[in-house]
């Protein structure tokens, strides 16, 4: 069996794959359709945070297994670089990533059809198997959080029940099971919680059965009636990834919850299909794939939103890109205008020389004292202090203060006013 890494610049595979060809999109103010890419001729996307893995048959230039079997690929969203992590002789297929970690099922004529899991940038190449070494077939696997789960079952002259496995990537304990080996099951899900999975009752009927992970002594249990699994490769946060048929072929489109709206990311001559998004928590910020048919071949694309938060504020200049500040932002860094954030507006219109500095110790203390207010609950005290500070500024307004910073300063103030003042109790007012 051959295997190795094989690193290459996302930029030279847009230009190997597109070339002569194009993918229009519609132009919003919300998504970036400027920079959607072909990033492979492939299939079956799946993103977690700043990962996007598939599988595709064959391989980048410098690989050596040849274009007759699958491999397994990901793409680091932010530097734009793709790694082939499989090169070998064997169909590599379901990659699946929950961002730290990649497995995938490794279709191995020696060992039928094992697990294999790779951490991303710190394992070897071709990752490691994680299924147990023995005829069952493993398929399917599923991870979050550095937790991999998947069917184990025997498949001879008869079949025998499937069992559900938990591989723990992050202790390197397991593969252990966690069904019911009396009882066939299959289908798990996982999440950073739970594992939930299909199982027999033994009458042929089919049961949902659940595994709390965050249990000290977690056992299976059927899962309530009525019960729906949270979590969806097409969904995140307040943003869901669709196709809708538009008379001639299937387009990709998104709900925003939003501004409960639906956005058309695709308009081409082509079938979109299969789409998924992700985004990254800790920077608010998502990303859609999705495959497109091309006759018999197959691309994947990506595009990254720009403005996830829809307050207007792209998103490399959105200093708040989870708060929505629509309507209280007076100087447009996309967050929602606060006292210590006027301090700072102060300061730099000063700096800016819009404001002359003999008023910036005066203008500043209005806002400290109303700070001291807030911190003592007296809302009404606080209000006072910014409407003294709204007073002075249109009394110097073109003398010592310019009238575009007048503007600012009072749009802050009353922005920051109308915000102590939803603090009150319901019924009371200043």
């Amino acid at each position: 069996m051959k295997s190795r890494l094989v690193v290459l610049l996302l930029m030279a595979v847009v230009v190997s794959l597109t070339s002569g060809r194009s993918l229009q999109a519609d132009s919003t103010e919300i998504w970036n359709t400027g920079n959607v890419t072909s990033i492979s001729h492939n299939n079956f996307p799946q993103i977690k945070g700043n990962y996007l893995v598939w599988q595709g048959r064959g391989g980048l230039e410098i690989a050596t297994s040849g274009s007759s079997d699958w491999e397994i690929f990901y793409i680091d969203i932010d530097n734009k670089v793709v790694i082939q992590l499989t090169d070998d002789d064997y169909d590599d297929i379901s990659p699946q990533t929950d961002g730290d970690y990649v497995v995938w099922q490794k279709h191995d004529t020696s060992r039928s059809n094992q697990v294999f899991l790779y951490k991303i940038g710190e394992n070897l190449p071709g990752g490691s198997m994680i299924s147990n070494n023995d005829s069952k077939d493993n398929y399917s696997p599923r991870i979050a959080a550095g937790r991999v789960v998947w069917t184990s079952q025997r498949v001879a002259h008869t079949v025998e029940p499937g069992e559900i496995m938990l591989y723990d990537a992050k202790n390197l304990s397991g593969p252990n099971p966690i069904s019911d080996n009396t009882l066939d099951s299959s289908s798990p899900r996982i999440n950073s919680e739970t594992v939930i999975w299909v199982q027999s009752d033994g009458n042929g009927a089919a049961a949902l059965f659940m595994f709390d992970l965050t249990s000290e002594n977690p056992a299976p249990e059927a899962a309530p009636e009525g019960y729906v699994w949270p979590d969806s490769l097409q969904t995140d946060g307040g943003l869901t990834v669709l196709t809708r048929h538009d008379g001639s072929d299937r387009e990709i489109v998104v709900y925003n919850n939003y501004s409960r709206s639906y956005e058309q990311i695709t308009d081409n001559d082509f079938e979109d299909s299969y789409p998924c998004i992700s985004g990254n928590s800790v920077a608010c910020k998502s990303s859609i794939a999705w495959v497109q048919g091309r006759g018999k071949a197959t691309e994947i694309f990506l595009v990254a939103l720009l403005d996830v938060d829809n307050d207007g504020i792209p998103h490399e200049r959105d200093a708040c890109p989870c708060q929505d500040s629509s309507g209280f932002d007076a100087d447009s860094d996309g967050c929602i205008d606060t006292l210590s954030g006027l301090t700072g507006v102060v300061e730099t219109l000063v700096t800016e020389g819009v404001i002359e500095q003999a008023l910036q110790s005066s203008l500043l203390a209005k806002v400290e004292n109303a700070e001291k207010s807030v911190d003592k609950e007296n809302i009404c005290a606080a209000v006072d202090k910014l409407e003294a500070l709204k007073k002075e500024v249109n009394a110097q307004r073109g003398k010592k203060i310019s009238d575009d910073a007048a503007d600012l300063v009072v749009k802050y103030a009353d922005n920051v006013i109308t915000s102590l003042l939803d603090q009150l109790p319901p019924g009371e007012s200043c």
